[in-house]
C-alpha cells in the first residue's frame, strides 16, 4: 500500500514489482543452467532470453483471455471465481513451461489481465472475499519463503566466513548504491525522454512530476491486490 500516492504511481509500483521478480527469476534460471553446464553462449542467450520473456507474456495473456471469456464472463459471481483465478495462474505457468517459455512471466501477465477484467463482472462481495483470501495466501507464501531463506542462511555465512564484516558491508553498500542510484536516474530520465519522443502522450496524459518519478525510482515494492481499487 502507498498511502496518498496517485493511482497511476501505485499501479506502476505494484505491477512493476511483479514483472521485476519474474524477470529476475528468468535471468537466475539461465545463470544456474550456465553454472551447471559449465558453458555459456551469448548468442544462444540473446535468442533464448527474449523468447522466454515475450513467449511467457504472450502465453499468459492468451490463456487468461480464454479463461476470462469462457468462464469469468459467463458464470456470474460466487466462490468459484476465486478458484478460477488460482486455476488461471497455474494453467498459464504450466502452458508456458511446456512451450519452453517463462512460466513465471506467464503467470504474472495472466494474473494482471485477470485482475483487470474480473472486477467488471464481480460483485462487491466477490471482491472483498477474494481480497481477504489472497491476502492470507500471500502472507503464508511469504512466510514460507522467508523460512526457507532462513534455513539457507547458516550455509551462506559459512561460505563467506573468510571475508571480514567491513569488506562485506563495503560490497553490500556499493551494490545497493549502484542499483538504487541507476534506477532513480533512469526513472527521472525516462519520464523526460518518453514525453519528448512520443508526442501523442502530451495530448492524452499530463507530464509526470519529478516527485512521482523519484518515488517510482526508489527502492519500493508492494504486493499487488487481487482486485484493482476503485
Amino acid at each position: 500500500m502507498f498511502s496518498g500516492a496517485p493511482r497511476c504511481v501505485t499501479a506502476v509500483l505494484e505491477g512493476e514489482s511483479m514483472i521485476n521478480d519474474g524477470t529476475a527469476l528468468v535471468v537466475y534460471s539461465a545463470a544456474i543452467e550456465a553454472v551447471l553446464s559449465g558453458s555459456f553462449s551469448w548468442s544462444s542467450a540473446a535468442l533464448d532470453f527474449p523468447f522466454s520473456m515475450l513467449g511467457g507474456i504472450g502465453v499468459g495473456l492468451a490463456v487468461a483471455w480464454l479463461i476470462s471469456w469462457a468462464f469469468l464472463q459467463r458464470l456470474g459471481s460466487g466462490y468459484h471465481i476465486i478458484v478460477l483465478v488460482l486455476f488461471c495462474a497455474y494453467l498459464t505457468y504450466l502452458s508456458a513451461d511446456l512451450l519452453g517459455a517463462s512460466g513465471v512471466l506467464a503467470a504474472v501477465a495472466g494474473s494482471i489481465y485477470i485482475g483487470h477484467c474480473a472486477p467488471l463482472d464481480a460483485s462487491s462481495t466477490d471482491r472483498i472475499t477474494g481480497y481477504s483470501f489472497l491476502e492470507i495466501m500471500v502472507f503464508l507464501l511469504n512466510a514460507l519463503v522467508f523460512i526457507l531463506l532462513g534455513l539457507q542462511f547458516p550455509g551462506m555465512l559459512a561460505g563467506i566466513s573468510c571475508l571480514s564484516m567491513a569488506t562485506l558491508a563495503l560490497w553490500a553498500g556499493a551494490t545497493s548504491i549502484a542499483v538504487i542510484g541507476l534506477r532513480v536516474i533512469w526513472s527521472l530520465a525516462f519520464g523526460q525522454i518518453i514525453f519528448r519522443v512520443l508526442l501523442s502522450l502530451r495530448v492524452q496524459y499530463p507530464k509526470p512530476p519529478w516527485r512521482q518519478s523519484l518515488v517510482i525510482g526508489g527502492p519500493a515494492c508492494a504486493a499487488p491486490s487481487p482486485w484493482p481499487r476503485r
